[in-house]
């Protein structure tokens, strides 16, 4: 019984071949296993990761220690003022070059939200020889540049033809469409959306779910308030929020 059920399972597949290759359509035979076993080199050779990079991560943020992981960054200390000791799996300290010296490393992560403060940290590790590492958590287009120090977390979205400086910050479901240009040490928010052709001058902070309209230009040092509409060029250091943004 068995056996003539089998039998009957294959020539009904035949003859779904059969009918699906009449009408011009491809015909694929699935593999019933793999042709090799899915080890970690290859597991890793599939999803594209660049290989095992050790690096020191600036400031203690446990977010961004989760994405580097992600991402096979190998974090071998952690470095902030504000809190050292033990903190989750490692001991934080309260010394940049204490860290390099005690760990070698190839390149520094900025975990820092604040811009200014991001910037003398980036300048300080370029000074002992130690590079901004780029942490690509999002989805980058091809015909687009950035400097060092970029952060890009899960779900940041970077379209065509866009320049992003250095240490810049996109946090998760930020968006830079199109043509824009993005100074640096700026920060995105989450959710933050900047449309075609916007240019964000350095060391800007645009608020969570606040939005930049078409070929508009936010001025250097300015802050953009969450949820905010930003209709019309923003001068340099001003603080603007609303919809529209005042």
């Amino acid at each position: 019984m068995r056996k003539k059920i089998e039998e009957s399972a294959v020539g009904a597949r035949a003859r779904k071949k059969q009918h699906v290759a009449s009408r011009g359509a491809r015909v694929f035979d699935l593999p019933t296993r793999y042709a090799r076993p899915l080890n970690q080199e290859t597991l890793l050779e599939r999803r594209k990761v660049a290989p095992q990079k050790k690096a020191i991560l600036a400031g203690a943020h446990f977010e961004m220690v989760q994405l580097a992981k992600s991402l096979n960054f190998d974090l071998v200390a952690v470095c902030d003022p504000a809190k050292t000791g033990p903190w989750h799996d490692f001991l934080v300290y309260g010394q940049d070059e204490e860290a390099i010296v005690s760990h070698p490393c190839d390149g520094v992560i900025l975990a820092i939200d604040d811009s200014q403060l991001r910037a003398k940290v980036q300048t300080y590790y370029a000074g002992l020889g130690v590079e901004a590492l780029n942490v690509l958590g999002g989805t980058i287009d091809s015909s687009s540049s950035y400097g060092p120090g970029l952060v890009a977390c899960q779900m940041s979205i970077v379209t065509t033809e866009c320049t992003l400086g250095e240490g810049v910050r996109l946090n998760v479901g930020a968006t830079v469409m199109h043509d824009c240009s993005v100074g640096d040490f700026t920060t995105l928010a989450p959710h933050a959306l900047l449309l075609g052709h916007v240019t964000v001058e350095e060391e800007c902070y645009i608020g969570a779910k606040a939005t930049i309209l078409p070929g508009l230009r936010v001025g250097r040092g300015s802050v953009v308030g969450a949820g905010a509409v930003v209709t019309k060029d923003v001068p340099p250091g001003r603080i603007v929020k609303g919809v529209p943004a005042r």
